[in-house]
């Protein structure tokens, strides 16, 4: 991250987002450990920015207001309302959180106070659009393939003026697999595409693991001798959950020891698999966990699943979830379809 004044982080995603904790906050929170002489604010665009008036955050976080996009003069309010937020800093450095919000930082930011600009890159957005309507009727498809035009034409124009503007523009990929996209599809320069570090989860301590292994495997009555798959995420189609209940069914086969830990917020999604698969009650537990104590229940593990459809965005994508196994040093087991993953032996 960039050493400045101040520091605003700009997202239109929401606080809600399932890894705003994990891929917002936690980044900012070792940034101001590393910088605590700089301030950090965080600007964020809500459909209903009075519902989170009184929620506490760890930082000065501004809620403004998010309208419906249809196409980029739908994002003039929001361009106003940024740029009035960003005349009351003097000097400061920009991160914005994917295409739109860089589209709109780009735009607001002004040169002779903002320093530096970092775009975060984390995922195609229209790809990712069309990717979670499909299977729609046909007038609700041609209206999706519409919008999903107007986000790749917001998506383009995003990277030109990045490339063109005159202050520091760095876009920073999560993945080589998208930081190559970026660049063949955009023509944009590779020395403009950073790799995303800030936000990989530090390796947990090997003492802390056991403890924790020990700890939780006592709390859920999980065996010592039981070799541990877990999955942890929802249970959207994309995520394969019937892939993951099918995968683990095949090794508790080979294993009457194997077990599976499920954490996710979608536990009924996974007791209705779990019953289709016909899993005996003792060799699988749904938890809903706190972000806050995940790394405690994955220590208990020994190998993380992680199954995607081949598609352009799991290909290119990061998972979280990826991230936070490898933090524990679990195996993981994968499809091939998250480039990332292809040196990872399959297992």
């Amino acid at each position: 991250m960039m050493n400045c004044d101040s520091l605003i982080f700009v997202t239109y995603d929401g606080v809600e987002n399932s890894v705003f904790e994990s891929q917002v906050i936690v980044p900012l929170q070792n940034y101001q450990n590393a910088h605590p002489e700089n301030s950090i604010s965080i600007i964020s665009f809500e459909k209903n920015p009075e519902r989170f008036a009184q929620k506490k955050y760890p930082f000065e976080v501004i809620f403004l207001k998010k309208y419906p996009y249809c196409g980029k003069l739908s994002l003039l309010p929001a361009f106003f309302q940024l740029r009035g937020q960003l005349k009351k800093f003097n000097n400061y450095s920009i991160i914005a959180r994917g295409p739109v919000a860089g589209f709109l930082a780009v735009q607001a930011a002004r040169k002779i106070s903002c320093k530096n600009l970092k775009i975060q890159a984390r995922g195609l957005l229209a790809q990712e659009y069309m990717y979670t309507k499909q299977n729609t009727g046909t007038l609700a498809h041609i209206m999706h393939r519409f919008r999903a035009h107007l986000y790749a034409t917001l998506e383009k124009k995003m990277y030109q003026l990045a490339a063109q503007n005159a202050f520091p523009i760095t876009i920073e990929a999560v993945s080589p697999a998208l930081k190559n996209y970026i660049a063949d599809e955009y023509q944009v320069d590779k020395k403009c595409i950073t790799i995303a570090h800030d936000d990989i989860p530090l390796s947990i301590r090997p003492a802390k693991k056991i403890m924790w292994r020990n700890q939780i495997r006592s709390e859920l009555g999980i065996p010592a001798q039981s070799k541990v798959y877990c999955y942890n995420g929802s249970a959207k189609p994309w995520q394969c959950p019937s892939e993951t209940i099918a995968y683990f069914k095949e090794q508790l086969s080979k294993d009457a020891l194997s077990f599976l830990l499920l954490l996710s917020d979608e536990p009924d999604i996974f007791q209705s698999l779990c019953r289709k698969y016909e899993l005996m009650q003792n060799s699988y537990r749904i938890l809903h966990v706190a972000h806050a104590n995940i790394y405690q229940y994955l220590a208990a593990a020994d190998v993380g699943i992680v199954f995607r459809q081949p598609h352009i965005i799991n290909w290119i994508s990061r998972p979280t979830k990826v991230l936070e196994y490898q933090a524990l040093g679990l195996e993981i087991a994968h499809n091939n379809t998250v480039a990332m993953l292809t040196k990872v032996t399959l297992q």
